[in-house]
């Protein structure tokens, strides 16, 4: 029996692909490299610090880790707040979990202030009763620490929970915790999702009796 939901945040909460992708452009053409696409899909479920050791071993970039670090940090706090949007469908399915006893939580591999920026911009704290950033975990997806704490924090066990991801690696992850899982289609394909027990195209087509029937 479903008792709780886990929300991967960038790509299933928020659409972000194409503020990261454009922060990602400026710090490019100021530190003169390219990230290439296989690279791109390599990143998703990774830490902001750990894309940047990956990217400091694979490219010439005169800068140091610290200093990409800041970097992407401040343009992340200048564009987000005025260019992120929530997913349509997102505040229904939470009010109907919440209405119906179903907890959820957040799990993102994000870093806390930005999580908690979310949150609070689009006034849906309220309906979460676990948070758990990358700030939280010692290994990121696909390693499964991040949701087993997720599981934790809103005071269920791993198989009581479904996870909603959009990466491969977060799909990993879920199975790894022992969670069912469902891939929404915005980052990727149906072909990179094939490990999830459901593939939807958005997360408006997800409900609470598809949940209670995965």
């Amino acid at each position: 029996m479903v008792k709780a939901v886990i929300f991967d945040m960038d790509g299933i909460l928020i659409d972000s692909l194409p503020i990261h992708m454009k922060i990602w452009g400026i710090i490019e053409k100021e530190l003169g490299f390219k990230i290439r696409p296989e690279e791109g899909v390599k990143f998703n479920g990774m830490s902001l610090r750990e894309m940047i050791t990956y990217l400091k071993k694979n490219h010439d970039i005169p800068a140091t880790s610290d200093e990409i670090y800041e970097m992407k940090m401040r343009l992340q706090k200048e564009m987000f707040w005025d260019e992120v949007t929530l997913f349509k469908g997102v505040e229904d399915l939470l009010k109907e979990l919440n209405t119906s006893g179903i907890r959820c939580a957040v799990a993102t591999s994000s870093e806390r202030y930005f999580m908690d920026m979310v949150v609070d911009k689009f006034d849906i704290r309220g309906y979460f009763s676990g948070f758990v950033s990358c700030d939280d975990v010692k290994k990121a997806k696909p390693e499964p620490e991040i949701f087993l704490l997720a599981a934790k924090r809103s005071g269920t066990k791993p198989k009581e929970c479904v996870v909603i991801e959009d990466a491969p690696n977060g799909i990993t992850a879920a199975k790894k915790a022992g969670m069912k899982s469902i891939a929404v289609m915005t980052t990727h394909t149906e072909d990179a999702l094939h490990d999830a027990d459901l593939i939807v195209n958005s997360i408006d087509e997800i409900s609470l009796s598809l949940l209670k029937n995965i």
